[in-house]
């Protein structure tokens, strides 16, 4: 009973996908007639002058207007970056690295705790043995909400000029101690 039940779920599943493809295919079809015709109708009445063995010159006037206005790749969204004043936070926390995007869900924090190890947070997410949350991770910053209020963890950089020294090459100078013994072998094999 069961199997029968189930292969009739199957077929209809089978049939709603056919139906979506050929919906699918028809949709696209009208979008290419709409988008890829040229205006290639001759008015009443006109003739196309070619010479003999010349092939009329393509058409390549597109309908550039109707392209923009179908918004293909979706509506332009201005940035909109609200600069939030927030307090450096008090708490012994360093914030290690980050991965920022627009999506929120998709924004993690590297966040240390004194000695404890390094954990990756999410906005939402309290932060252990603390009473911060993360409101936005953003690519310099952490906004902590603390007790209503918002609080930043800015980001570590590693002060690099102090581990960078001048290298200074010395010219060569030729090892006596090499090349004497290279000659006194030579000497000893004559």
């Amino acid at each position: 009973m069961y199997n029968s039940r189930h292969s009739g779920f199957s077929r209809g599943i089978a049939l709603l996908n056919l139906g979506a493809i050929v919906v699918l295919g028809l949709s696209i079809a009208e979008l290419g007639l709409k988008f890829w015709d040229r205006d290639s109708e001759t008015k009443p009445g006109s003739v196309e002058q070619t010479g003999i063995g010349q092939q009329p010159a393509p058409s390549t006037s597109y309908r550039i207007e109707q392209i923009v206005s179908a918004h293909l790749f979706g509506h332009e969204v201005e940035a909109q970056a609200i600069a939030v004043e927030a307090p450096e936070t008090q708490l012994r926390l360093r914030l290690l690295g980050v991965v920022a995007s627009d999506d929120a869900t998709l924004s993690r924090a590297l966040v240390a705790r004194d000695s404890a190890p390094t954990r990756s947070y999410a906005v939402g997410e309290l932060v252990d043995k603390t009473d911060a949350k993360i409101h936005a991770i953003e690519s310099t910053r952490v906004l902590l909400e603390r007790n209503g209020r918002l609080e930043s963890l800015p980001i570590v950089r590693p002060d690099m000029s102090s581990k960078v020294s001048s290298l200074t090459i010395a010219p060569q100078e030729q090892d006596s101690t090499v090349s004497g013994a290279g000659e006194e072998q030579s000497a000893k094999s004559d």
